[in-house]
């Protein structure tokens, strides 16, 4: 890209003079050649030296002419300018993050157009780093740290969401961290370029379109389709891992594979990770519902994910996360040991008391018992009989399935209940929607209690478990299973493979060596035994010079 030293326009299509002035243009890309440095644009801002570029603009730090305050000056990249939809977008930016007036987001002073036309917008200048810069300097933040950081990231959000606005790109890079008022860590929040405004036309945000950063996007937004302000809660979830554990749950060589794992894998809990990520199982807890798969099983709003936060800072147990906490108490690994949460001892055994056992899996037994009773009667009650203990079947309050144990499928014949419903029934679509859904996953059970699920080396999961249907033989992958006192075995997935498997273990090896040494040492016993009678016999027959006589023979 070339620009004109005297007003600023920039050209992309090999011009070697700017036809508006005459002037020889220079490479923008050349040290010190930028020729947008040196200028007072507007009369007003001007232009020291370029802090950054992104996808849309390039970020000036500038001086206001005449107060001489310091600010950042974003404008729009000339190649961009004439495209209308980018553009908007671009305002759009300056109008979100103006519109929610709050101290942790990044605050927009005015907004102009450059001499070439690009539109700009100043803001407050930063001085510090961002997360993502942090993390380099120290590989991971500790507890305090970054409870600190997420509860005022979570303050700043609730206050967008609250202005219809979702961010919807949110990584270490938009978080910065500056020192305000004595404060260090004092959280700003930008780069709104993409952000999903309510009140928006269809025109810049559309379902199926795909926007963000793949490493910190929620499943739906990776699957294209509508959002809300849970896509927030998932992103800040995936920045939360990175901070506490150094990394993120999903790493993949393409965009698409990282993408799918956001789809279908789940993230290996920071406590069983190999080394294990020591963190309150409190902290853990809220972790693991903020990045569910499901938006329905992650925290419903900001402020709720904020509550826990700060409950986690005052050692109180977290409200909202408690069906995490019991699949932490369930967890076939070792607990760790009592964490200190800023003077406060959260232990796993007082959390789990105070949530009590969990109900589900006996009242859904109850449940399915009922309704498939009352869908074999319909077969001797005739047509009126079976349609009232279908609709019994149907309306039978069954609870909602955890995230972790699911109802096991009725054995009742499937094509009755179909003939019985009318074409575009309620009870036909949703038949289809798990067929669909079912068509794509195989679940994955064991004969070994607590087994576990390993792919390359990681852990992925304890069986039960849902995997992804390979789409091709060559695509087909291969797990691990392992559990203890049982001998490892692979499975590997296909896409002809059952959608419901079953993976047998063997007794461990170990085992049969040990009863194999046992059977040995019995034996060597008895051979000991028959040896010392055979010498006794022998002993008897020298001392009375011969074989010893049978009195009875005769």
């Amino acid at each position: 890209m070339k620009g004109c030293p005297t007003c600023g326009q920039r050209f992309w299509d090999g011009e070697e003079f700017c036809p508006k002035d005459g002037a020889t243009l220079v490479e923008l890309n050349d040290e010190g050649r930028d020729p947008i440095v040196g200028m007072t644009i507007d009369g007003r801002y001007s232009i020291e030296r370029k802090l950054g570029e992104g996808g849309m603009g390039v970020v000036y730090l500038a001086t206001h002419a005449v107060i001489g305050k310091r600010c950042a000056l974003k404008l729009l990249r000339g190649d961009l300018a004439s495209q209308e939809d980018v553009a908007e977008r671009f305002v759009q930016e300056a109008r979100a993050a103006a519109a929610i007036g709050n101290e942790h987001i990044i605050e927009i002073a005015d907004f102009g157009r450059a001499p070439d036309g690009a539109p700009y917008f100043v803001m407050e200048y930063l001085d510090g780093v961002d997360i993502q810069h942090a993390l380099k300097q120290s590989a991971q933040f500790d507890v305090q740290r970054c409870l600190d950081i997420l509860v005022q990231c979570c303050e700043a959000l609730a206050a967008a969401h609250d202005a219809g606005i979702v961010h919807r790109d949110l990584k270490p890079e938009n978080i910065f961290l500056i020192e305000k008022n004595g404060r260090s860590d004092f959280v700003k929040i930008l780069d709104f370029g993409i952000a999903k405004v309510a009140r928006e036309s269809g025109r810049l945000t559309r379902t199926g379109m795909i926007f963000g950063t793949p490493q910190y996007m929620s499943p739906e937004q990776a699957a294209g389709t509508s959002i809300d302000e849970r896509t927030d809660i998932y992103s800040l979830g995936i920045i939360m891992y990175e901070m506490l554990c150094g990394r993120v749950p999903f790493e993949a060589d393409t965009f698409m594979g990282v993408l799918t794992k956001h789809l279908y894998e789940e993230p290996i809990p920071p406590n069983r990770l190999v080394p294990p990520v020591k963190i309150p199982s409190a902290l853990e807890a809220v972790l693991l519902t903020s990045i569910a798969k499901k938006p329905d099983r992650r925290y419903q709003s900001m402020r709720d994910m904020c509550d826990d936060l700060v409950a986690v800072q005052e050692g109180r147990a977290p409200q909202g996360a408690k069906d995490a906490m019991r699949r932490i108490g369930d967890s076939t690994a070792p607990p760790p040991p009592p964490s200190s949460v800023l003077g406060g001892e959260v232990e796993r055994a007082d959390e789990l008391e105070a949530f009590g056992k969990p109900k589900w899996p006996l009242w859904a037994g109850v449940a399915g018992v009922v309704a498939v009773v009352a869908l074999a009667l319909a077969f001797f009650w005739g047509p009126f009989g079976r349609e009232e203990a279908l609709h019994a079947a149907v309306v039978s309050p069954v609870p909602e399935a955890q995230p972790d144990e699911e109802p096991e499928p009725s054995s009742v014949d499937q094509p009755e209940r179909e003939a019985d419903s009318e074409p575009g029934s309620d009870l036909q679509d949703d038949k289809e929607a798990a067929e669909a859904e079912l068509e794509t996953q195989i679940r994955l059970r064991s004969n070994a209690p607590g087994a576990e699920l390993y792919l390359g080396g990681s852990l992925v999961g304890t069986l039960p478990y849902d995997i992804p249907r390979p789409t091709s033989e060559a695509a087909a992958v291969k797990y691990v299973v392992r559990a203890a006192g049982y001998e490892e075995t692979s499975f590997l997935a296909t896409p002809s493979t059952p959608e419901r498997s079953l993976v047998e273990l063997d007794k461990s090896s170990q085992k049969k060596k040990v009863k194999r040494a046992v059977g040995q040492l019995n034996h060597s016993k008895k051979k000991k035994q028959t040896d010392a009678q055979s010498k006794k016999v022998e002993k008897k027959k020298r001392i009375l010079g011969g074989d010893i006589a049978d009195p009875w023979a005769q």
